[in-house]
């Protein structure tokens, strides 16, 4: 026998292993190396078959040493799940190998299963957790998920003659959409982290459902449709709002405009430290006492920073905000392709009410560069310019000064000859604001234009 002692622990290589068929690729690979004989491979391979003969007289109640074709390869590949699943358990290839040549296969089926129904015990338990602490809300793949899909996993595995793998997919995605095990374990792990992002939301029972609502704008949609993770909602909602130094649980539109201005002023690798500190004193803050839940906000803390690098600090698509009082914000975000920009300019041509236009602005543009093309086409706005204007916010108004000829911009705003209409409309709003708030403006301008 090949000394399991000496193996090489660099020599297995895990990238040459079949998940889906663990042992035999296992067996394949050590043989192929030198750290398994022949006959070594050949007697697991025996082993595997006495074990099938086992079950079937145990079935048959010794009356038989058959069975039907489909039942029989059925009971093979229950057989081979287990032992598959046994020793994927176990931390490193070379220990699967170890245990393969140190413990008869019968052992190794035993263990595997043993495994699986420790997870389908755990699972029943957590099911009746999840359910007693589910969040209220009218999310449709919430609900279902666990009044319907995680039920019917249960009752399957209950169900099954053998044991076996499936998919485990759900209307309602976990917090970064995780890979999840297949089987009765990948029920277990979606559970485990349900409970914990339930109790998250208890604890924000009031504030969930204005999360909710916030993003049904957002995606435009209904709170009952919206695909979305309802714990991964309300954190950056609250993670946003700390940020922008703000006590709701929603960022406002402002709020959120200003600081897209701030993290543009950090290094793209700031971004996510940024995040990662802001969770940190959160969790000071809320006192959870539960280590489990404190890394499960940190990591997706984390994973929420990764976002916001991908996008180069744009906040569009990761924020919503909460309902203003009537102010557009802009946040420079993906342009609309051409026709989705005709649609939207034949829209606002086709309005008559300014605070309609300023709705629909609202609801479909999110880029700096598609609002200036809106401006510039004279036709879309003629008399409106002043009212839309006092709709938008202060950083919003900034931008927007970035885009004119301005000569100076003291305590006043002036413009060079060759200003656009909808750029003099703008610098005379800005000259007929309240002395504070204008130099506000103004001051948010000049460290824009820098």
């Amino acid at each position: 026998m090949a000394d399991a002692a000496i193996i090489n622990p660099s020599a297995l290589d895990p990238g040459a292993i079949d998940p889906e068929n663990f042992t035999a690729s296992l067996l394949r690979q050590a043989t192929g190396k030198g750290l398994l004989t022949q006959q070594e491979a050949q007697s697991i391979q025996e082993g595997l078959l006495l074990l099938l003969e086992e079950q079937v007289q145990r079935l048959t109640q010794g009356e038989s040493s058959s069975l039907p074709t489909q039942r029989a390869e059925e009971l093979m590949d229950g057989i081979g799940y287990c032992v598959d699943f046994y020793l994927q358990s176990l931390p490193t290839l070379e220990e699967a190998l170890e245990a393969l040549q140190a413990r008869r296969v019968a052992q190794l089926y035993e263990a595997g299963r043993g495994l699986l129904e420790e997870h389908a015990k755990a699972s029943e338990g957590l099911l009746s957790r999840v359910r007693a602490t589910r969040v209220a809300t009218p999310n449709l793949g919430y609900n279902r998920t666990l009044d319907v899909t995680l039920p019917g996993y249960l009752r399957q595995w209950k169900r099954a003659r053998y044991p076996q793998g499936f998919p485990v997919l759900a209307e309602y995605p976990l917090a970064g959409d995780r890979p999840l095990p297949e089987g009765i374990a990948g029920v277990h792990a979606y559970l485990a982290a349900l409970a914990l992002e339930n109790r998250f939301c208890a604890r924000f029972a009031a504030q969930v459902p204005q999360v909710l609502e916030a993003f049904a704008r957002q995606y435009r949609t209904s709170p009952e449709e919206v695909y979305g993770n309802l714990f991964s909602l309300t954190l950056r909602s609250l993670l946003f709002s700390h940020l922008a130094e703000e006590a709701g649980p929603l960022p406002s539109r402002e709020g959120l405009a200003s600081l897209e201005l701030r993290l543009a002023l950090l290094p793209p690798g700031q971004w996510g430290e940024v995040l990662g500190q802001a969770a940190q004193q959160l969790l000071a803050a809320w006192g959870f006492e539960n280590p489990k839940l404190e890394d499960y906000i940190l990591a997706e803390a984390r994973r929420l920073g990764h976002g916001v690098e991908l996008s180069g600090g744009k906040l569009a698509g990761l924020a919503a905000a909460a309902p203003g009082d009537g102010q557009l914000i802009h946040l420079d975000g993906e342009r609309l392709d051409d026709d989705a920009f005709a649609a939207v300019a034949e829209e606002l041509l086709l309005c008559d009410q300014p605070e309609r236009k300023a709705q629909i602005i609202q609801t479909e543009v999110r880029s700096l560069e598609d609002l200036r093309d809106l401006l510039d086409g004279g036709s879309v706005f003629e008399e409106e310019l002043p009212g839309l204007f006092a709709q938008l916010d202060d950083a919003t108004c900034a931008l927007l000064l970035t885009c004119c000829p301005v000569e100076a911009a003291g305590r006043q705003v002036a413009l060079g000859g060759d200003s656009d209409p909808w750029q003099d409309a703008l610098a005379d709003y800005v000259n007929q604001l309240e002395p504070q708030r204008r130099s506000n403006l103004l001051g948010l301008f000049r460290s824009l234009a820098v």
